[in-house]
């Protein structure tokens, strides 16, 4: 009998409900809701975007640069893009193949006289926007260049374009282009977004304004490795062929 009684007592004892993140046990209500982390002090944890266009979404690493560090790190070629890091639904920029890189083609850059494309983003592993400006700013510029005893030149230090919305702070181009994407991240669930911010420099290369019908004179100058180079960027570009140049290189060249 005293055994029965025992057990009785230890089922009683151990007969609970919990609700609310509460137990109620005869009567009393015991807290088991565990406490929240708060931040620490100087702390500043943040969502950032990288915002794409061209080969950043398909060329996560180049020689003698840092490697872009993002989410998933599966970098975009084409039949796999649905497992690509870099997905479709970035804000509507105005983009443009007027930018001479250091090897000859014709890149794709913001550019205000360009009609809006489609872009890309991806979400940066860092949660600290300063780190993730800097890995960009790496990917972006071969080492040798930043590491002259003169320091950043005035375009390097301008070269990474962001937007903060968590404390109201940008670097842009335009005011109406930080809009549109401090805009597209507070549709997107992002503290910040960043991206490769370089404007057009085909004026001071070439000496003339940009314009479609100089852009394809300038491909048709240059030759064998260094044109194959430029079309196959501008083919494999994610942009839309609504794009000036890359419609009239896709039905010159295909």
């Amino acid at each position: 009998a005293a055994a029965a009684f025992n057990t009785a007592a230890y089922a009683l004892q151990i007969e609970s409900v919990v609700t609310d993140g509460c137990v109620i046990h005869e009567g009393v209500v015991t807290n088991i809701q565990k406490k929240k982390k708060k931040k620490k002090k100087g702390t500043n944890t943040m969502r950032v975007a990288v915002i794409a266009w061209g080969s950043l979404a398909w060329q996560f690493a180049q020689p003698g640069r840092e490697k872009l560090l993002v989410v998933g790190d599966t970098e975009r070629f084409p039949g796999k893009e649905a497992r690509s890091s870099f997905q479709p639904g970035g804000p509507s920029l105005p983009l443009e193949f007027s930018r001479v890189s250091l090897d000859g083609r014709l890149t794709l850059v913001l550019d205000a006289n360009a009609a809006p494309q489609s872009t890309l983003y991806a979400t940066h592993k860092s949660d600290n926007l300063k780190d993730a400006i800097s890995n960009l700013e790496r990917r972006e510029m071969p080492i040798s260049s930043r590491t002259t005893h003169e320091g950043p030149t005035p375009f390097q230090k301008k070269a990474i374009g962001y937007v903060d919305i968590t404390h109201n702070k940008h670097q842009c181009q335009s005011k109406q282009l930080c809009t549109i994407i401090q805009n597209w991240c507070r549709e997107n669930n992002y503290d910040a977004a960043i991206w490769w911010d370089a404007p057009s420099n085909f004026v001071d290369k070439k000496g003339v304004e940009f314009s479609l019908d100089e852009g394809m004179n300038y491909l048709n100058t240059i030759e064998g490795e260094q044109r194959e180079k430029a079309l196959d960027y501008i083919r494999n570009s994610p942009v839309e062929t609504g794009s000036g140049i890359k419609h009239l290189v896709m039905d010159a060249f295909g």
